[in-house]
C-alpha cells in the first residue's frame, strides 16, 4: 500500500490546529495525516523556532521526466486529434519533449485519463472457405500433365500480351472502330513476336 504524500496544505493544517493546542491524535484524525508524520511536523516546526513551516520532504524514487503542465499539453494535443502519435506528439513539442525518448512519450499518451488503446485482431492468413478453394482446386487439376499446363499458361501469356499491346497503342482502338483490319493483325503479330521471346 502506498503511503499518503504530504503536502504543503497538509503541513499549515497540521500547524494551524498545533498551534490551536489540539492534541496530536485530533490533528491526526481530521487531517488524515499518520500520527507519525503528525508528531514529526511537529518537532520540526519547533527545532526551527516557531517562525516559519517546514518544508515537504523530498520524495523518494526517480524524479518524474513530465511535468502535470507538460502531461496537460500532451492529453490536450492528444483529444483533439485522436490519431496522433507518440512520434508526431514528440515533433509538435521540441521544448518540452526534446529532453526525453519516444518511449517516455509512449507511456505518457498510453496513461493519459480517459484513452484507450485498440490493436487490431489477429486473424488468419487463409480462411476456412479459401483453404477448402485451394483443395477443391488441387484435386480438380491434380490430373493434369506437363503439356496441358504449358498450353493453357501460353494462353494466358497472350491474352497478357495482348493487353500490353492495347496500353502502347491506344490509338489501335479507335483505328479498330473505323474498320481497320490490320490494327487487329498487327497486334496479333505483336503478342507473337513477343511470345516467341518467352
Amino acid at each position: 500500500m502506498s503511503r499518503r504524500v504530504t503536502t504543503r496544505d497538509d503541513i499549515a493544517a497540521v500547524i494551524a490546529l498545533y498551534k490551536a493546542n489540539h492534541v496530536l491524535k485530533e490533528i491526526s484524525a481530521q487531517t488524515g495525516v499518520a500520527l507519525r508524520v503528525v508528531q514529526n511536523l511537529v518537532k520540526r516546526f519547533r527545532d526551527l523556532g516557531e517562525d516559519e513551516l517546514p518544508a515537504p520532504l523530498p520524495k523518494s524514487g526517480r524524479p518524474k521526466l513530465l511535468s502535470p503542465r507538460t502531461l496537460e499539453v500532451i492529453s490536450r494535443q492528444v483529444r483533439s486529434n485522436p490519431s496522433l502519435t507518440a512520434h508526431e506528439v514528440k515533433e509538435r513539442n521540441p521544448r518540452l519533449l526534446s529532453h526525453v525518448s519516444l518511449r517516455c512519450v509512449q507511456q505518457a499518451v498510453h496513461d493519459g485519463p480517459g484513452f484507450k488503446s485498440f490493436r487490431a485482431r489477429r486473424k488468419p492468413l487463409l480462411t476456412k472457405r479459401q483453404k477448402e478453394n485451394r483443395v477443391k482446386f488441387c484435386k480438380k487439376y491434380e490430373v493434369w500433365d506437363l503439356e496441358t499446363w504449358r498450353r493453357t499458361i501460353s494462353v494466358y501469356q497472350i491474352m497478357l500480351l495482348l493487353i500490353s499491346c492495347e496500353v502502347q497503342q491506344p490509338e489501335a482502338q479507335d483505328m479498330r472502330q473505323a474498320g481497320h483490319s490490320s490494327v487487329t493483325n498487327s497486334h496479333f503479330s505483336c503478342a507473337a513476336a513477343s511470345h516467341h521471346n518467352f
